[in-house]
């Protein structure tokens, strides 16, 4: 998914490009962000050792699945265990916060120790609640908080932090309302975002929170879809209203954004699957090129109603009335313009279309 929160990959500190091989003994280096530095190549070799021993060992599987595999020692472990403990070191000093940082985004890429990946939050919260470009940790916190046992634990850090941080209090407000509102908690996610709104942010957080409160109000299940007027490739104009009777799926989507594209085979088959019924896919692009989506829809076949704007992002009307804030976003519209189910990603889609045509 493409938006605010990025994808599971390799993110946080930059990796420096010279690949040096460093011993499991103190690194003798000047300065702890230099000590943080060696410790990043050092996890990155290790886990690039790893990943191919482990594909070596898959590959003598008859089903070649890593996840069969009996997998030797963790060598990235160790590293990860001296970044926690460069970080302990350098609490509260002026390095501490870049490092304390990187380790807990090298513990959520890797997927390693991920029982005290909050504690690595905590030690960041606590120790360095104004330091800047806690953007990306607090948004990511939202992603860690729904793949954890107990989500409340990530509110409960995030709610203390919001307390005491004067430069961060509205971005750690805004991770506690996405956080309750992908637990579908309307009502707490909603004071949150109000609260993000009393605490002044930029421009930019403020339309952000305003965008999750009408979201909260006019786009939960069973509520109206929001209608709006889109122009298809071929210059004809199309409102969600005009569908009504046809079970509808809104797709907002980009060439850009891979998630999007990878979807289109699936998108192809289940409009082949329902060309007898009255079904439609509304495509909304958010490219910046019309010809050269037009281009890119011919050649992959994208099915449905493609349509686009010049307007942006921020400025399409069709984005707005459904606060899109990530790509790909899907609303299912039944046939009577209710929203029936909200992002039927892969298999999901086509029985919910099948559940959604039932209420003709």
């Amino acid at each position: 998914m493409v938006g605010i929160v990025g994808s599971n990959n390799i993110r946080g500190t930059a990796i420096r490009l010279a690949m040096v091989t460093f011993a499991l003994a103190p690194v003798a280096l000047a300065g702890p962000l230099e000590d943080f530095y060696a410790l990043e190549e050092a996890i990155v070799e290790a886990h690039e050792s790893y990943t191919d021993k482990l594909a070596a060992l898959a590959e003598k599987r008859p089903d070649r699945n890593i996840n069969n595999v009996d997998k030797p020692a963790d060598p990235r472990l160790p590293y990860l265990v001296k970044m926690d403990a460069l970080s302990d070191s350098q609490s509260g000093t002026e390095d501490g916060a870049a490092i304390a940082t990187g380790t807990f985004f090298w513990s959520w890429n890797f997927d390693l120790d991920l029982s005290h990946l909050r504690d690595r939050l905590t030690r960041v919260l606590k120790y360095h609640p104004n330091a800047d470009g806690l953007g990306e940790l607090l948004a990511t916190s939202v992603h860690a908080a729904m793949s954890s046992d107990n989500p409340d634990q990530w509110v409960s850090s995030l709610t203390q932090f919001a307390e005491v941080t004067k430069k961060n209090k509205s971005a750690a407000l805004m991770a506690i309302g996405q956080i309750h509102l992908a637990r579908q908690q309307s009502k707490k996610a909603e004071r949150a975002f109000r609260q993000v709104l009393v605490a002044k942010p930029d421009k930019d957080i403020a339309n952000v929170a305003k965008g999750y409160i009408h979201e909260i109000s006019h786009l939960q299940i069973g509520m109206v879809a929001p209608d709006f007027v889109a122009t298809t490739l071929g210059g004809k104009k199309v409102t969600l209203k005009s569908l009504r009777g046809k079970v509808v799926l809104v797709d907002f989507w980009a060439t850009w954004c891979g998630p999007c594209v990878a979807e289109i085979p699936h998108l192809k088959e289940v409009a082949s699957h329902f060309k007898d019924k009255p079904f439609e896919i509304v495509a909304v692009s958010l490219d910046d090129n019309r010809d050269a989506l037009a281009a890119f829809v011919k050649r992959m076949g994208a099915p449905g109603l493609q349509t686009w704007s010049d307007s942006g992002w921020e400025d399409n009307p069709a984005c707005q009335a459904y606060n899109v804030q990530n790509l790909p976003t899907w609303f299912l519209i039944d046939p009577k313009g209710l929203i029936h189910t909200r992002d039927p990603f892969g298999h999901k889609l086509m029985p919910a279309i099948e559940n959604a045509l039932k209420r003709l």
